[in-house]
């Protein structure tokens, strides 16, 4: 759609909104507006829809679902301070996802496509499909829970802390050592 608002939308406090994306529609964000979408709202991806963002795509306590027969185009993903990105669909992030603090979770049950995974504090990620990181992957918190049951491709692999939630139950393969 090329119509989009962002701006403050009065709800009750702890109630959420919930957008849903239907079938055949791109919700593209724009630059400026990438950096605004609130907390407490949810954003649910119909088969056949699509998300693109030209600009990093921060989800501060923001979730969206991705349905299957989806397709996810965005620079960077930052989820943080509760946010979700639950994909069952096709995700291609250029640049790095970045998981951190605050119980924010990566779910991946689909495709997913990044040159970077980075996680820290209490940052959540698991992949039941298949995930491919075409450089690294930085677990950097005694917190984070990591968990592959899918297939998991990276170049580099780094644990850098003692989390004793690192845990891969299926195919893990390191490009280099």
């Amino acid at each position: 759609t090329s119509k989009w608002y962002v701006g403050n939308v009065p709800y009750g406090s702890g109630q959420k909104i919930r957008i849903f994306v239907c079938p055949g529609v791109t919700l593209k964000i724009p630059t400026n507006d990438a950096g605004n979408l609130q907390s407490n709202v949810e954003y649910y991806f119909a088969p056949g829809s699509s998300l693109v963002c030209e600009t990093r795509l921060p989800l501060n306590g923001t979730a969206i679902y991705m349905a299957g027969n989806t397709t996810t185009t965005v620079p960077e993903l930052e989820v943080n301070n509760n946010g979700i990105f639950y994909n069952v669909g096709t995700a291609n992030i250029a640049g790095t996802i970045s998981v951190e603090n605050n119980n924010s979770i990566v779910v991946n049950d689909g495709v997913l496509n990044a040159t970077n995974l980075y996680t820290k504090g209490s940052g959540r990620v698991q992949n039941n499909a298949e995930l491919t990181l075409s450089n690294y992957t930085i677990i950097n918190s005694n917190y984070n829970i990591w968990v592959n049951n899918g297939h998991y491709r990276t170049k580099y692999f780094a644990y850098t802390a003692t989390s004793s939630s690192v845990i891969n139950n299926c195919y893990l393969k390191v490009d280099t050592t």
